[in-house]
């Protein structure tokens, strides 16, 4: 079969021809190159010159009649042939270049892809190893589609086995409290919205009913226009720790107790003569009453409802006495209201008179009128009053000057604070640096808690308590309490 090529299989005859019958020079081999060239570039085939080639070759060959000359035409037609298919050999070595390249470059990219897999892989172990310990899982929220994403940490600590379909399907909220669920949906409500409403609390149901505490923290993700488009947050299991908190606060308040049942009784002995003064004058005012009911001239039972009074004043102060160290013994609930400071201090000052060794010792008062009223619980604000007076005149024993001064007033961030000042021998260095530590003492008899338990007290109203020197020599102890606009700023717990 021939194929008809024009005007391209015309010039390959002659070219052919001119190589191999005539001898032409070089330049009919150049022709050939710029032939297979011609051909290569209009769509041909080596195929389809090869096809041309073996037509034209055997005529150019049988003409002859030597075998020697046969030979010749043969190696001069097969020296044209690798001359015209140059270029495509050339384009075929090109060709297997480019995959040889391409195969080596895909190679390269499958290690890579696999080196990097690797690492991934063992870089999300290693996340969910550390989540695992600290015991804290990861979660992201997509705003628009409302989609989860959880680390396997947040499947253990909701108790589900680890199936991304729940955080698809259910999502966090299907697990929390229903109590809680308004305090949840605000918090995340405030993240949607560009803010930052900081940590939460709250109670989750595991599938086997157990109700767990978590804390959970976020943050709002943006796009280029500003806009929340996604949640990423953290979740921790914070139940043990809360069993623990809750733990501490009756100890603490087993101790706080314990330490106004010792203070009480130290003042057992002063505690019945004060009661003995308005006892005895009671008895007195209803003994005369009575004989001047019994005997007595009109002009004297007249004095009666007098003398009846003034007996019903001394059993009232004989209450208020003992109401009052019931109530500084006494072993409730922490209750947190509004007080008045000045009222809170002079009941201090009484309870300390009764149970003191130095009735010389009478603390002078000092009063800001803007420190009024502080939020806090009276009884422990009294204890740690008591403390420190006591103190303070402990340490002024061996003084020649005795002066106790109680001052209030107004700071500037709106803190109330209190100060007790003494005219001691003030405090030594070493002593100053472990002062509020548990079981230091300068006492031979102490057990060194009461600083602590006031330090635990004035910490847990919000407050701050420390000591420092005394201008005129001493100490002053000093403390801070909120009032009812630091207090509704910053709750307490």
């Amino acid at each position: 079969m021939t194929v008809d090529f024009g005007n391209l299989e015309s010039s390959y005859r002659n070219a052919l021809t001119a190589y191999v019958v005539e001898q032409s020079d070089e330049a009919h081999l150049v022709d050939a190159l710029e032939l297979g060239r011609s051909a290569l570039a209009s769509g041909r085939s080596l195929l389809d010159l090869l096809s041309v080639h073996q037509s034209l070759v055997p005529p150019m060959v049988t003409r002859s009649t030597k075998a020697a000359e046969v030979k010749r035409r043969l190696a001069r037609a097969d020296e044209f042939l690798s001359q015209v298919a140059a270029p495509f050999e050339m384009t075929h070595r090109g060709w297997r270049e480019v995959i040889e390249r391409l195969r080596a470059a895909n190679e390269t990219l499958e290690l890579r892809v696999a080196a990097r897999t690797a690492a991934y892989r063992e870089s999300e172990e290693r996340l969910d190893r550390a989540q695992r310990i600290a015991g804290i899982g990861s979660w992201e929220l997509d705003v628009a589609t409302c989609a989860e994403i959880w680390s396997k940490q947040m499947y253990r600590l909701q108790g589900l086995p680890l199936d991304l379909t729940h955080a698809a399907r259910d999502g966090i909220a299907a697990r929390i409290h229903e109590e809680d669920r308004a305090l949840y949906d605000g918090w995340i409500g405030g993240l949607k919205n560009g803010g930052d409403p900081g940590p939460i609390e709250y109670r989750i149901r595991r599938p086997d009913g157990e109700l767990r505490t978590v804390s959970a923290e976020g943050a709002p993700l943006f796009n280029g226009a500003g806009a929340v488009v996604k949640i990423a947050g953290t979740l921790q299991d914070v139940t043990e720790r809360k069993a623990s908190e809750a733990r501490l606060m009756e100890l603490q308040a087993e101790l706080i107790h314990v330490s106004r049942l010792s203070a009480m009784g130290q003042m057992g002995s002063a505690l019945s003569h004060e009661l003995n003064q308005p006892l005895t004058a009671i008895v007195n005012y209803v003994k005369v009453a009575r004989r001047v009911l019994e005997g007595g001239e009109p002009a004297q039972k007249a004095k009666v409802p007098e003398m009846l009074a003034k007996a019903a004043e001394q059993a009232a102060r004989a209450g208020q006495i003992i109401q009052r160290l019931r109530d500084f013994i006494s072993k409730g609930k922490t209750a947190r209201q509004a007080e008045s400071v000045p009222a809170v201090i002079q009941e201090a000052v009484e309870l300390v008179r009764i149970g003191s060794s130095h009735p010389d010792i009478r603390p002078r008062l000092a009063f800001d009128d803007a420190a009024t009223e502080a939020v806090i619980d009276r009884i422990q604000i009294q204890q740690v009053l008591v403390n420190l007076m006591r103190n303070a005149m402990e340490a002024m024993a061996a003084s020649e000057c005795r002066e106790l001064s109680i001052a209030t007033m107004l700071r500037e961030d709106g803190l109330i604070e209190i100060g007790i000042a003494d005219t001691g021998p003030g405090l030594a260095p070493a002593v100053a640096a472990t002062l509020f530590s548990p079981f230091v003492t300068t006492k031979s008899t102490g057990m060194g808690v009461g600083l602590s338990i006031c330090q635990a007290i004035i910490a847990a109203h919000g407050g701050r308590i420390w000591a420092e020197p005394n201008e005129g020599g001493g100490t002053v102890f000093r403390f801070t309490l909120p009032t009812s606009e630091t207090a509704a700023a910053d709750p307490i717990p």
